[in-house]
């Protein structure tokens, strides 16, 4: 189960650094007019003071602007978001300066009383308004009060200075511009900071929370006994492909809002996970409770969703879980309820299923078997097994449909368990390949054979595999490489994967089409579809159902429907093949129905493909 957000990274670093540049920039103006000033006050008493005095003055205050440039942007140029975690040297540099100031304020203040030298007279003001601005940029951390204060009393200090006062006045303007200007951009600042930390906790599609924010949530909660509720949508990808992705963001907004009122009135934590696949946690909440609500939440997602691009109906399966009080652990909680809705769909979708110790055996044994599985698929253990296909009228061999069989430890393992795990993991289109090399294979092997040189082979292919084109590119490889002639080839594909996938599918289908590659929809009746969407596909060949032909032998009203469906599959062109053909009263019915192509038990059992050529050469059909 994929569990991801729309990412934000990029944006998010891109407002930061500007936010950064910006304050720097600020503050290396102030810094700037500070140096001005500093000049012009040392131009205006260069007559009254020994030139050692105002250097050391000037050197001081040199000294004061660096220190302070660098301990006010340090945390956007070094990323120091506070004093804790500002190097030790420029905290001391820092106090040094605050104690320096408050000591020169006390020894020159007589001389400040008196009317003394104009030096220690500024020097004193000076430092009396540094120490209250290290105040105020210490409470309110206040830039603009800052600037104010110590323009204002370098104005005080020079008011018989006329030169020094015309400076102090445009420094002052210009001041309280930048100064103005940084505090917008450090409100900016807490804003983006704001806007960031919500999306980043937040569901930007739902307004729910995100796997993030559901974490800190969870960890708020107090100790105690908890049930989970793991929800995923059923046919949501269909709605997706039938109107489009701004629907189903539109239905997944609307299954939010109903989740919510459902929990109104009591204590939850709601998110999304990701996809369609919901997460909601209840505080002490009983077995008996948990299972009614998960009902409840069944009943209010199957009623119909209004949307824009028409009217939608949809299903859930939900894997519920629950914590002993003294086990809280969201990672594993998620875990089981997912495993319990895994199962869910496994069971048919459209279910609760509860998470117990039966399943955590059987996921312990999955998690082992998937691990195998992939080595075996790496290693190409997997081995293809082949099913004829017989045509009656001919008494030959027509199709071979390539099964996949594997062994682990020497014993077999169910193709429907082991093709199950790799769906669910991804392999099966790594199986699809092993199928096809092994079909290229046989087809050079049975050149040579009178009774298979005609004979075609039928690979089984995942429907989301045909749609991301992957293993039609491999075809057209063995095809262009003439590696593989593509006229003895079939893919087969689930009349439910097709018709949910058909926007997509249909352009594969023409992909393979124009290779020559002709293709086949597999258990047909087995799923909702009508025959005439079927039909509209662009497909070669339509297999039977083993429930349709085993209701047309016992129902003639069933066996007059089926009679119908091959009429229309004669009609456009479409090859039908009957499947699960077990009885011999099974055959006569095909036959009556004019349906030559038979597979099953009775025709022929599945078997290894070395064994094909003994088999072709002494093959003759049962009696019918």
């Amino acid at each position: 189960m994929s569990h991801s957000n729309p990412p934000t990274d990029n944006v998010t670093a891109a407002l930061q650094q500007d936010v950064n540049r910006r304050l720097v920039g600020e503050r290396w103006r102030i810094a700037q007019g500070s140096i001005v000033v500093t000049l012009a006050i040392a131009a205006a008493i260069w007559s009254q003071v020994e030139f050692p005095r105002i250097m050391a003055w000037i050197i001081g205050y040199a000294l004061w602007v660096g220190i302070s440039f660098i301990a006010f942007s340090g945390r956007f140029l070094f990323h120091w978001r506070d004093r804790y975690q500002t190097p030790i040297i420029i905290n001391l540099i820092n106090a040094g300066r605050g104690i320096w100031i408050c000591s020169s304020a006390f020894v020159n203040w007589q001389a400040f009383a008196n009317g003394g030298q104009f030096f220690w007279t500024l020097t004193t003001l000076w430092s009396i308004t540094m120490a209250g601005g290290m105040i105020f940029m210490t409470v309110a951390n206040d830039y603009f009060v800052h600037g104010i204060l110590i323009s204002a009393i370098l104005f005080t200090a020079a008011i018989h200075q006329w030169p020094v006062c015309l400076s102090t006045m445009m420094f002052l303007l210009m001041a309280m511009k930048a100064l103005r200007e940084a505090r917008q951009t450090r409100m900016n600042e807490v804003q983006l900071r704001e806007k960031l930390t919500y999306q980043a906790r937040i569901d930007s599609l739902t307004g729910l929370l995100n796997r993030v924010g559901l974490r800190e949530q969870f960890d708020r909660l107090p100790p105690g006994p908890l049930g989970a509720l793991f929800v995923d949508l059923d046919r949501f990808k269909a709605v997706n492909d039938r109107l489009g992705h701004a629907a189903g963001d539109e239905l997944l907004g609307q299954v939010s809002q109903r989740l919510s009122q459902m929990f109104q009135t009591r204590p939850h934590i709601l998110a999304r996970l990701g996809g369609d696949e919901f997460y909601i946690v209840l505080s002490a909440c009983p077995l008996r409770d948990l299972l009614a609500i998960a009902d409840r939440i069944l009943q209010i997602l199957e009623q119909p969703f209004k949307l824009a691009a028409g009217q939608a109906y949809i299903s859930a399966s939900i894997g519920t879980a629950s914590t002993e009080e003294n086990r809280i652990d969201l990672e594993q909680l998620i875990r089981e309820s997912d495993e319990a809705m895994y199962r869910a769909k496994q069971a048919g979708r459209r279910r609760v299923v509860y998470y117990d110790e039966s399943l955590r055996q059987d996921a312990l044994q999955r998690l082992d078997l998937e691990g195998h599985l992939r080595q075996a698929v790496a290693e190409a253990q997997i081995i293809a097994w082949g099913q004829p296909i017989i045509d009656y009228q001919q008494s030959r061999i027509a199709n071979v449909e390539l099964l996949a069989r594997w062994q682990l430890n020497q014993q077999p393992i169910s193709p429907e368990l082991f093709i199950g795990v790799a769906a669910n993991i991804g392999l099966t289109q790594e199986i699809a390949k092993i199928m096809v090399n092994q079909a290229r294979d046989c087809l050079q092997q049975w050149q040579g054979l009178p009774s298979l040189q005609d004979t075609c082979v039928t690979i089984n292919i995942e429907s989301q595999d045909l749609v991301d084109g992957l293993i039609v590119d491999y075809l057209e490889n063995l095809v262009f490489e003439a590696q593989i002639d593509p006229a003895k080839l079939i893919l087969e594909i689930t009349e439910r994967g097709l018709i949910e996938a058909e926007s997509k599918a249909r352009f594969q289908i023409d992909r393979l089409h124009h290779l020559g590659v002709r293709v086949a929809i597999d258990d047909f009746g087995a799923g909702y579809s009508s025959l005439k969407s079927v039909m509209m596909l662009p497909v070669d060949l339509l297999k039977f159902d083993r429930s349709l032909v085993a209701a047309a032998t016992q129902d003639q009203r069933m066996k007059n429907v089926l009679g119908a469906m091959v009429e229309m599959a004669d009609s456009f062109k479409i090859v039908v093949i009957g499947e699960g053909i077990e009885t011999v009263e099974d055959i006569d019915v095909m036959q009556h129905l004019n349906i030559q192509l038979l597979q099953g038990y009775y025709c022929a059992k599945p078997m290894p493909l070395k064994n094909f050529p003994h088999f072709a050469r002494d093959y003759s059909p049962h009696p019918s």
